[in-house]
């Protein structure tokens, strides 16, 4: 049994630099391996539908299972105040995530005085050039690593959780940030909008290549924030969904779809051997 998170690495320039053509090599030849697996699972419906376009693989033996989210994942309790205009990004920056879209977002008038808290890895000179160039570097707060326990209070803490990316194999950000009834906004990109299901707001791009921003995307998904920001009853309705929502990535139904998918490896591998 294999596990393939996403196709990315494919499609994707930051998975071409000289730095990762080892990884990437490994990872092709892993992808080309693929029908020699029983069973090959994916963490999405999505990525399971582009692996069947790259890998000639019968699909009875490619099975969907989501990722789990934590129990701590959850609603902070009565009374927890969160803080004013506060948009939440979480993840690396790799070209995929399209964090250039959310800094020229938040130079937008309607996001004037929004803070962004950015949880991953830090900016690199081009996107720090990119803050200073807008004028929102002031408005910029990064953490690097943290814990499980502190994501969960910056989600707690946060108005919105904006993830505007071009491509996801999961999103597992988006499905944490569902499960700690933070609002989320985020773009088509990839699984996003079967994570999200009929919960948040998914603003749909019109650009998917990483390095060709498209200004009409900056424009929609800073109205999808500030309208998210400004209304305490849209926030409200959004978190009710989407506790409903992300109840798919909890671990009764993983167990049963992850219990599902061995049972098929074990009736291959059967057929295979013999035995």
């Amino acid at each position: 049994m294999t596990t393939v998170h996403d196709l990315i690495p494919l499609d994707h320039s930051s998975w071409r630099t000289v730095s990762k053509a080892r990884w990437r090599l490994s990872y092709l030849r892993s992808l080309r391996a693929l029908p020699h697996s029983d069973v090959v699972i994916t963490p999405s419906k999505y990525t399971r539908d582009v692996l069947l376009t790259v890998r000639d693989l019968d699909p009875d033996r490619v099975c969907a299972v989501p990722i789990l989210v934590p129990a701590q994942f959850r609603p902070p309790a009565l009374g927890s105040k969160r803080q004013p205009r506060t948009i939440l990004s979480v993840g690396t920056t790799a070209d995929y995530k399209n964090i250039p879209l959310l800094l020229h977002a938040l130079a937008r008038p309607e996001l004037r005085g929004t803070q962004l808290v950015r949880v991953g890895k830090p900016f690199d000179e081009d996107l720090r050039s990119l803050a200073s160039t807008l004028g929102i570097e002031d408005r910029l707060v990064e953490w690097s690593s943290v814990s499980d326990e502190m994501l969960v209070e910056l989600m707690h803490e946060a108005t919105v959780l904006a993830q505007p990316s071009l491509d996801e194999g999961f999103g597992m950000p988006v499905a944490e940030a569902m499960a700690a009834g933070l609002p989320v906004v985020a773009s088509d990109g990839g699984a996003l909008p079967e994570v999200v299901g009929d919960s948040g707001r998914v603003v749909p791009l019109r650009n998917h290549k990483p390095g060709l921003l498209d200004f009409d995307d900056v424009r929609d998904f800073a109205a999808a924030l500030a309208e998210t920001l400004d209304s305490e009853t849209l926030r409200a309705e959004i978190s009710r969904s989407q506790l409903a929502e992300v109840a798919r990535f909890r671990a009764e139904p993983v167990r049963e779809a992850l219990f599902a998918a061995y049972a098929a490896a074990r009736e291959f591998a059967t057929v295979r051997t013999g035995t």
